[in-house]
C-alpha cells in the first residue's frame, strides 16, 4: 500500500528501537498478530511477540529482561482515558521504573480500539502513528493527543491519587473511575466487558470502550 511504503521510507536508515506492546494489563498480555508488523514498517523492531502470533499472557520479568526502549500501551477496548486511570498496576509493579523506556520517557498510550486492537483499514493509521512515537516523523496526518501521548513520569505520578491519570499539557487528563456505590476505583480485571474475537493478541475477552 502506498501510505505503509511511504512510512517505511519515512523511517528508513533510523536507528531502530526495541518495542514491547502491550495489550491487557491484567494479566500482562502483548500484542501479537498484525501489531508486530505495524511496529516494523513504523521502524521498530518488535519484542515478545512475532507476526501473526496468536499470544499468551507473560510475567512481568519478560517484560523487565526485554529492555525495551519503548513501550506501549493499548488495552483492548479501552480508550487512552480509561487506560491512564489502570496505570497504577504497572507503575506499582517492582522495577518499573528502572526499566529503560520509562527512565526515557519513552512509555506512550495509544488509542487500541481506533487503531491497534481489530483488523481492518485503520491499522494503517495506526502505522502512521508508530512512525510518531518512535522516530518523532510525520507521515499522514498530525498526530493528536488523543491518539497517542507519553505516561506521565515518577514525579507526576507522586501527586497523582490511585485510581486518577495526569499528564502534561501535551497528553491527556483522565477522570477518576469508581466502582459501586463509590466504592472506590475499578480494576482492569472487574471492568472486562463481554466475551469478543479480534484483538491483535488474538484474546477473546477485551474490555468496552467508554
Amino acid at each position: 500500500m502506498r501510505v505503509l511504503d511511504a512510512v517505511r521510507a519515512a523511517t528508513a536508515g533510523l536507528p531502530r528501537p526495541r518495542v514491547v506492546a502491550v495489550e491487557w494489563l491484567d494479566p500482562l498480555w502483548p500484542a501479537g498478530h498484525w501489531l508486530p508488523e505495524q511496529i516494523t514498517a513504523a521502524g521498530g523492531e518488535p519484542l515478545i511477540a512475532s507476526p501473526g502470533e496468536h499470544t499468551r499472557p507473560m510475567d512481568w520479568e519478560t517484560v523487565r529482561a526485554a529492555r525495551q526502549n519503548v513501550l506501549l500501551l493499548l488495552p483492548c477496548g479501552f480508550a487512552p482515558e480509561r487506560t491512564l486511570t489502570e496505570l497504577g498496576l504497572l507503575t506499582a509493579l517492582p522495577g518499573w521504573d528502572e526499566l529503560p523506556a520509562v527512565r526515557a520517557g519513552r512509555v506512550w498510550v495509544l488509542d487500541g480500539p481506533a487503531h491497534f486492537n481489530r483488523p481492518g483499514p485503520r491499522v494503517v493509521r495506526g502505522t502512521e502513528v508508530l512512525a510518531h512515537v518512535l522516530h518523532g516523523v510525520r507521515s499522514g496526518a498530525p498526530v493528536s493527543a488523543s491518539e497517542a501521548s507519553r505516561c506521565p513520569g515518577p514525579e507526576a505520578r507522586a501527586t497523582t491519587r490511585p485510581g486518577s491519570a495526569r499528564v502534561g499539557a501535551r497528553g491527556l487528563t483522565a477522570p477518576r473511575l469508581r466502582g459501586a456505590a463509590g466504592s472506590g476505583p475499578m480494576s482492569v480485571r472487574a471492568r472486562r466487558g463481554p466475551r469478543r474475537a479480534g484483538c491483535a493478541s488474538g484474546r477473546r475477552a477485551c474490555g468496552r470502550r467508554g
